[in-house]
Parts: C-alpha cells; structure tokens; sequence
C-alpha cells in the first residue's frame, strides 16, 4: 500500500506543476497585450502631442490627397452618400440634433488612414434614426476640425462684402462676383466646396420633410466653412453659404476648372474608387501601357462636365 501511495502523491505534483506552467504562460500573454496596448496609447499621444492626428479629422487636404490620390476624402464621401438614404430625408432636425459622443468618436477611429474605406451602412444601418445622426455629425466633425477652412478669411470677407452689396439690387452680379472669388480658391479646396454645396442643394429640397431649410443648414455648416477672423462676421458666413445652396447651380457652373492644378502623385493608384461618388477622369499617360517596366503615373482632372448629381 504504501508504495502505491508515493506513485500518487507524485502524479499530483506533476500534474501541478502543469498547471502552473499554463497559468504562467497565460499570465505572461496578458503582460504582452497589455504593453503593446500601453505602447499604442503612447504612440497615440505623442503624435497628438507633435501635432499629427491619430485619423483622417485634423489632416490637411494637401496630405489627405497625397496618399489617396482622390480630390474628395473618401470619409466625406462614404458619409454624404450614407446620408442620401430614402430615410435619411425623411429625418427631422438632420445636421442640427447633435448625436452620441461616443459613437461619433467610434466612427472617426474607422478611418485611419486617408485610403481607408468602411461600410458605413453595414456598421450603421440607415433604417434606425439614431445611427443616421451619427453619420450626419461625423460629416460636420469633418470639416470642424480641418485646419485650413475650405473659404479662407481673405476670400470670405470680400463674399460677405459682395452679398451685403448686391444681394437686393443686382443678383446676377453676385453670381457673378462669388463664381470668380471660388475660383480663387486652392483647387482642392474649390472641388470639396463644390462637392459639399451640391449635396446640401438637393438636401434642402426636402425641407418639408426634415425641417431644415437652407439658412438652417447654413446655419449648421457656414462657421466651419467660411472661418472670419472678425467674430461679428459669424453670423455673415452662414448667410454665405445658404445663398450658395439656393444658387448652387449657377454660381457653381464654371467653379472647379481655371483653379490651379493639384500636386501629381507620389505614390501609385492602388485600387480604383468603390464608395459610389464619381471622382475625376483617370487619364493613362503613355508610359502605363506600356509593359510592366514602366512606372504607372496617373493624372486627376475634375471639373463640371466630369460631376455627377446626387439622386434624391
């Protein structure tokens, strides 16, 4: 008996030991992922501490194109085209009833690069109200956290000067005047303006529905479109911008070509543009149809001819 005892008691401590083993083994994957996690976080705060954003809200456009290569940010593109849902014109209050915090937060973490591309519909379904807002406010974060404003303070006090002017006595001549102010503009800048006022043109036809007339929807947008250095200006930019959705077919006609070209670039066109919105022609140079050994160099032009209009 006693030495059936001793093989038993040595079966049990072996049997210890294993588990010891898993449980240091487990305990040290733990460590692991807990460092990487902290490193991340460190990272994270560094570049906010250098000035680089973590995603694609806070990046100039300049470098915003650079490495998508589209004129139209992708996330204000994916989100205008979210928002054209069937449902989303029959909310009330869309761009002026502010959503979660947090779930606007989770979607800007969706996009950290610039080339990035998310099925919004499938994370958000546009049939729930709430998740529609959200969309909605990741837009206007969009172009609230730019650091250049699409209308720079130059341009946007000789607009607000011209509609104070010629607003009530020569409408033509305001058109006229604003359609050569934009074309002023950097060309990245003019084409994401263009972009923006079509779709709240079409959005604002469906005021009966959503309550949001044009100055409403200026009212939500001009501020960060227009940024006057003057604060009594405020309230002019949004007057600004209503005007543009009003007006949007003609003032809008000719804006987008005459602008300076954007920089070519860098880096090659990885796949084509699958978010819906049409962006500019792609023209292929010579040397891409040649074989392999040739470099592949592509061109973007946008202009009017080249847009498409939203459906409603």
């Amino acid at each position: 008996e006693e030495p059936w005892k001793t093989k038993r008691k040595k079966t049990t401590k072996k049997k210890r030991k294993k588990i010891k083993r898993k449980k240091k083994r487990t305990n040290n994957k733990a460590k692991k992922t807990k460092k990487k996690n902290k490193r991340k976080k460190k990272k994270k705060k560094e570049k906010q501490k250098k000035g680089v954003p973590a995603n694609v809200f806070g990046m100039n456009l300049e470098d915003l194109y650079k490495d998508s290569q589209l004129p139209i940010p992708v996330v204000v593109a994916q989100c205008m085209y979210y928002l054209r849902h069937d449902d989303a014109w029959n909310i009330e209050g869309l761009f002026r009833i502010s959503a979660s915090f947090s779930e606007v937060e989770r979607v800007k973490t969706l996009y950290p690069t610039p080339s990035t591309f998310v099925d919004l519909e499938q994370e958000y379904p546009p049939n729930v109200e709430e998740n529609v807002h959200v969309v909605a406010c990741v837009l206007k974060k969009f172009f609230a956290t730019t650091p250049d404003a699409l209308i720079p303070d130059v341009h946007g006090k000789q607009l607000v000067q011209d509609l104070n002017k010629y607003e009530q006595e020569n409408p033509k001549e305001l058109n006229r005047l604003m359609t050569e102010t934009l074309k002023k503009l950097n060309y990245l800048h003019a084409v994401l303006l263009r972009f923006l006022i079509q779709f709240l043109s079409v959005f604002a036809t469906h005021s009966e529905s959503t309550k949001m007339t044009a100055d409403n929807i200026a009212i939500c947008f001009g501020p960060n479109i227009i940024r006057l250095m003057d604060a009594s200006l405020a309230t002019a930019s949004s007057l600004v911008i209503a005007y543009m959705i009003r007006n949007y077919d003609v003032i809008f006609e000719t804006v987008g070509e005459g602008t300076q070209q954007p920089p070519e670039p860098e880096q090659k066109k990885k796949k084509a543009l699958k978010s819906g919105f049409t962006s500019p022609k792609v023209r292929r140079t010579k040397a891409e149809k040649e074989p392999k050994q040739a470099k592949q160099k592509l061109k973007l032009s946008a202009g009017p001819n080249n847009k498409k209009k939203f459906s409603e």
